[in-house]
């Protein structure tokens, strides 16, 4: 019996990842990823028991830190976003510019190519945390009437989540993205700290 081993399984995992950020999870080919690796096919699935079990591998460890790091920032509300500290702020960006540069090719494969794996619903999962987030927030902002948090949520939490895309998918370097995304993030947190009176 052939014994499995883990620099190989490593490798395989690192492949896949490139082929799923390429073409998704449906375009994807396990012939093409076990070619990449100097594999028959066969031997590939020695190490994973199809497509789904590989994209699992790929992807698990990343979803994970991002519904940790959703779940963590969601019990971490403040009622309002005028008495956010900064320091609280930074936690924040320094949590999601960690995430990022650990996971940042999982993540672009998550939201995008993701279809056709149990993951497909996870850029709406993501989208309805920020939502929840920001409904929670506008609903404590006085000067906002509660049939105008619906409309602003939905088109504020895309307009943010596609912000953010874009940077994670337009940059590679993890130093540009964290000034990036601090910028971004500030410029977004401000705005909610204005007032339009």
């Amino acid at each position: 019996m052939q014994i499995l081993r883990e620099s190989v399984k490593h490798k395989i995992i690192s492949r896949a990842r490139d082929e799923f950020l390429r073409k998704g999870y449906k375009n994807s080919s396990m012939r093409v990823i076990a070619v990449s690796c100097d594999l028959t096919a066969g031997n590939l699935y020695k190490y994973f028991n199809d497509k789904e079990d590989l994209f699992f591998a790929v992807i698990s460890p990343a979803y994970k830190e991002f519904k940790q790091f959703f779940i963590h920032h969601k019990h971490a509300k403040d009622p309002s976003y005028e008495h956010i500290h900064p320091e609280t702020i930074k936690t924040m960006l320094d949590d999601v510019i960690s995430i990022f540069a650990d996971y940042r090719k999982e993540f672009l494969i998550i939201i995008d190519g993701s279809e056709g794996t149990r993951y497909e619903k996870a850029r709406k999962d993501i989208l309805n945390v920020v939502k929840g987030n920001l409904v929670f927030h506008l609903r404590n902002m006085k000067y906002f009437k509660s049939t105008d948090v619906n409309i602003l949520t939905e088109a504020l939490s895309a307009g943010f989540m596609e912000g953010l895309l874009e940077i994670v998918r337009k940059e590679n370097d993890i130093n540009k993205i964290k000034d990036l995304v601090l910028i971004y993030f500030m410029f977004f947190i401000k705005g909610f700290m204005g007032n339009p009176e």
